[in-house]
C-alpha cells in the first residue's frame, strides 16, 4: 500500500473537532489498507496547518519510526483538547 499513498485523500483539517478529524483519517486509512505508521504520519502532516505543526515539531523532525503516527496524534490532541467539565 505504501507505494500508492499519494492516492489517499484525507479530509481537510478541522480546528473545531480534531478528535473527529483523526477518526475520519483513520477510517480512510482502514479503507485504503494503510497500516504503515510513517505513511499515516506523513499524510496527516500534509493536512495540518503550520500553527499545529509548529507545536509538535519534535514529533515530525525526530520521530520514533515504530510509533510515528500514534505519537504525532497523541501530541496534537494533548495540545488542542481541553478537559471537559
Amino acid at each position: 500500500m505504501s507505494e500508492n499513498f499519494h492516492k489517499i485523500r484525507l479530509p481537510k483539517w478541522d480546528t473545531e473537532d480534531p478528535e473527529l478529524w483523526f477518526q475520519l483519517c483513520e477510517d480512510t486509512f482502514t479503507i485504503a489498507q494503510c497500516e504503515d505508521q510513517k505513511v499515516q504520519a506523513i499524510l496527516v502532516q500534509r493536512e495540518l496547518p503550520q500553527s499545529v505543526t509548529a507545536t509538535v515539531r519534535q514529533y515530525i523532525t525526530k520521530p520514533n519510526e515504530s510509533s510515528r503516527y500514534a505519537d504525532l496524534k497523541k501530541a496534537i490532541l494533548a495540545r488542542l483538547l481541553r478537559p471537559s467539565r
